[in-house]
């Protein structure tokens, strides 16, 4: 199936859900759906579509009627999730905040595993911009008992407010998602990793011996480990 471009400036059209759908199948590889679909636990509707064809996917959706598009109510697989959560991020980029704010709350419950929950919040850099605003947004989440909600939140803080103005905040904000699932908790061990490498001298408190719980702890301990990011200054801490 070619993608259909108008004749006024030769840009691809969206013109409905199975249209997608049709190129997502063209784009699917079997080999690589083998290899996607170990990654993913449980998740049975892999096409296997790589990444860089879903972004490109993504933004030719979002140059369109993005929101037309994000109206349909149901998923046929993994990367039509997928892609429907890189559609906001790229779509929201233009758009007024309470619309974009409006399409990631109804996004969010659709989250069921780590990939999607990853790739949606790597592309939500609208709130590089609004950092204010997007700290009010992942507030609920970094509260839930939902193992994907609390992913988003600990996700959103990894890649928005490890920085200089926001780290005590996001440090405390970390400190407070108790979500036990393992996705949750890796997430938090994986921000509190990325924090330390980055500031060593706030983040070190946080990981002596008592304060997160113990998986938490060691995994946040063996990922700074293995980074090959080293911190400016080694706070006391047992690596």
């Amino acid at each position: 199936m070619q993608r259909k471009k108008t004749k006024e400036n030769g840009h691809w059209q969206y013109e409905s859900p199975q249209q997608v759908r049709d190129l997502l199948r063209e784009m699917a590889e079997p080999e690589y759906q083998a290899f996607a679909s170990r990654l993913l636990p449980g998740e049975k509707s892999v096409w296997g579509v790589r990444l860089p064809k879903l972004r490109r996917l993504a933004k030719q959706i979002a140059a369109c009627d993005w929101q037309s598009w994000l109206s349909h109510e149901e998923d046929c697989c993994f990367e039509e999730t997928m892609l429907r959560g890189m559609v906001i991020g790229y779509g929201g980029a233009h758009a007024e905040l309470e619309t974009v704010w409006a399409a990631c709350r109804a996004f969010v419950p659709r989250i069921q595993n780590w990939s999607v929950c990853d790739s949606f919040c790597a592309t939500l850099k609208v709130i590089e911009k609004n950092r204010e605003a997007g700290w009010e947004f992942l507030q609920p989440y970094a509260h839930s008992s939902r193992e994907f909600e609390a992913r988003v939140a600990a996700v959103l803080l990894l890649d928005y407010y490890l920085t200089p103005e926001w780290i005590d905040r996001a440090l405390v904000l970390l400190s407070q998602i108790r979500q036990q699932d393992y996705y949750a908790k890796m997430a938090v061990a994986w921000a509190y990793s990325m924090a330390y490498i980055r500031f060593p001298e706030k983040t070190g408190p946080y990981l002596e011996e008592g304060v997160l719980d113990p998986d938490t702890r060691k995994k946040a301990l063996q990922k700074i480990r293995e980074s090959r990011q080293k911190p400016k200054f080694q706070k006391d801490v047992t690596l």
